[in-house]
């Protein structure tokens, strides 16, 4: 009996790629750019410029969930010169931030999807206030009738205060929608954008509180291995 060869349309059926499946994943890496933000409520000084937001954020991907461990840290540092005066004040904002990311909607090849993150911040802020003074001064001269003196002196000297330096446990969350595509079965990139709040003790007391809102918006890149 002779055997039948396959049509050509099923052999390159075998020969083709098998794209990524939904509920493919693995270890998962995914770093943040910020490309614009808009912050409402108090502030942090000099390290007010950059929005309290994880960048960097480490995990896994199983099917379309992915659980990961976020990190997020600013810093600013404001010097002044007066007469006779400087001082120096460095403020940082640690973050941490355990996250969940789910895919809402996912192409059947897992290649693009849109997602919801959601996550509680937490974080250690901290402020650093140099200060410092200088000054100089002189003595007379005095003494006449037999017996005299005179004398003088000069100099100058500076002191330092850590009455200003604390830190103080911060709370918050933030809540992201986003979308993502693939450009290699390992790579992905994608756009997210969503509010973020957080609450600060900015005083030795922790008796002030500042509420902040951040809008941002934040190009993505993403490894998932294997995949």
């Amino acid at each position: 009996m002779e055997a039948t060869a396959a049509p050509e349309g099923a052999r390159l059926q075998e020969l083709a790629p098998v794209p990524p499946q939904r509920g493919s994943g693995g270890f998962r890496f995914d770093a943040k750019i910020p490309v614009g933000a808009a912050s409402f409520g108090g502030s942090l000084g000099s390290a007010s410029v950059v929005p309290p937001v994880p960048f960097l954020l480490i995990g896994a991907q199983a099917g379309p969930v992915s659980p990961q461990l976020g990190l997020g840290l600013r810093m600013g540092t404001v010097s002044n010169d007066t007469s006779g005066s400087q001082s120096s004040s460095t403020d940082a904002l640690l973050t941490f931030s355990p996250s969940l990311g789910i895919d809402v909607f996912q192409a059947d090849d897992g290649g693009s999807a849109f997602y919801l993150l959601a996550a509680p911040l937490l974080g250690v802020y901290i402020h650093q206030t140099d200060y410092s003074s200088s000054g100089a001064g002189s003595g007379g001269a005095g003494g006449s009738g037999g017996a005299g003196g005179s004398g003088g002196d000069s100099g100058a000297g500076s002191t330092a205060s850590d009455d200003d330096d604390f830190a103080n446990f911060t709370y918050g969350g933030q809540f992201m929608f986003g979308a993502r595509g693939a450009i290699h079965r390992n790579f992905m990139v994608g756009l997210e954008a969503g509010p973020a709040c957080h609450f600060v003790p900015v005083d030795k007391k922790g008796e002030t509180t500042v509420g902040m809102i951040t809008i941002y918006t934040a190009i993505v890149g993403t490894f998932i291995y294997p995949n």
